[in-house]
């Protein structure tokens, strides 16, 4: 990934702990909440 835009690395990031969320709400939702949001908010 040498070649990515930093901003579609954090997009995919965002999206892999919305996966991991959506898979346990309950027990990851606390956990993974924070990951998503730092990583949608870096440019």
């Amino acid at each position: 990934m040498k070649n990515a835009c930093r901003s579609d690395i954090c997009t995919l990031r965002g999206i892999q702990y919305m996966i991991c969320i959506v898979r346990n709400l309950v027990r990851n939702g606390q956990l993974y909440y924070i990951d998503v949001m730092r990583n949608y908010e870096k440019p």
